[in-house]
Parts: structure tokens; sequence; C-alpha cells
């Protein structure tokens, strides 16, 4: 009959993994917990900041014919607005823009009117920070560096380039800061077990 003490050998490496990750648990519900409070305070900001921002829409300027009321739903100013076959396309989707300083302009003949529509479609619509739980969602793609950069190009553009301070503080505190503290609290308990 064969000894087993080869097969021990063999799998007493992957008992040390084990055991460094049950010892881990604790410090690893820790940064769970700073992970959970950063996505908040993140959704938060981008709340406040990008609310409506993109469903802002370069529409057609409308005709002189046109009176610019807006006193309610049915004028025939905001039936114009409305209208999707007055938005200007783009690749695939609606072009979006904005009023502020370093946002994306209309082309000539083009106005930029904010909370036109719906959000972007190339995201389904579910790319916005219009309540907290569609900012959580965005919030989580950006700190899980999943297709961030459409989320980030659309900002941007609708938005202005001094946002570019929001993503850079994300991705630095998110991905990169607190994944290099996960992989520390394991290296760190990976490294008592083995002692």
């Amino acid at each position: 009959m064969k000894s087993l003490s080869p097969y021990l050998v063999k799998f007493s490496g992957l008992k040390t993994i084990v055991n460094a990750l049950f010892l881990s648990m604790k410090p690893l519900s820790e940064v769970l917990f700073i992970m959970v409070f950063l996505l908040i305070v993140i959704s938060l900001i981008g709340l406040q900041a990008y609310s409506g921002v993109l469903q802002q829409k370069c529409v057609l300027t409308a005709p002189a014919n046109i009176s610019y009321d807006i006193s309610s739903p049915d004028t025939p100013f905001k039936q114009w607005i409305a209208d999707e076959a007055n938005w200007m396309e783009g690749e695939g989707d609606t072009i979006l823009c904005g009023n502020s300083t370093g946002a994306g302009r209309c082309a000539e003949g083009y106005t930029c009117y904010g909370h036109t529509g719906s959000n972007p479609a190339n995201t389904y619509g579910y790319t916005n920070y219009d309540h907290i739980g569609w900012a959580l969602l965005s919030s989580f793609q950006l700190l899980t560096l999943d297709f961030w950069e459409n989320t980030y190009n659309m900002i941007l553009r609708a938005s202005g380039a001094w946002n570019v301070i929001y993503f850079i503080l994300v991705i630095l505190l998110g991905p990169f800061y607190l994944l290099n503290l996960l992989l520390a609290v394991v290296t760190m308990a990976y490294a008592q077990e083995h002692q």
C-alpha cells in the first residue's frame, strides 16, 4: 500500500493559503466597509454634480414662428424639443452637449437643452446620476474600471473638462488604493500563517 505522505506535502501549501484566507476575514471585512463607504461618498458627489447632465441634447433651433413659451408641457416649443427627429445624431446615439466652459458644443443650427429625453442609449440609459440607485451603479462601474471610459467621456462632453478631477480622485482612491489595501491584507495574513 502506498504512503499518503507525498500527497500531504503537495497540499500543505494549499492548507496555508486556505488558513490565510480565513485569518484575513476580519481585516477584509474592514476593507469592505471602507469600500462601501467610499462608494457611497463617490455616488453622492456624482449625484450632486451630474444629476440630469446626461440628458442634455443638441436640438435643432426652433423656427421663428414657434414661441419659446414653456408654461405647460404641451406648448409647441416643448413639443419641438421632445421630438427626437429634431435631435442631433452622432455615431449610433444622440450627441450630448453642455453650456458650461469646456463642454461639448452643438453644431451650427442646434441649441443645447437640458432634461431632454432619456439618458444615452449606448448604455441603455443605465449610466446616469439622476438618483441614488443609478449613481451607486455608475460609481461601482467606475470603481471596478468596467467600461469606465464611456462614463468619463460622456460626463466630460456634457459638463466640461474640469470634471476630470472627479475621475482622477475616483480612480486613484478606488481601484488603485483600495485594491492594493485588499492585497496587503491578504499578504499579511499569508505571511502570518506561513510563519
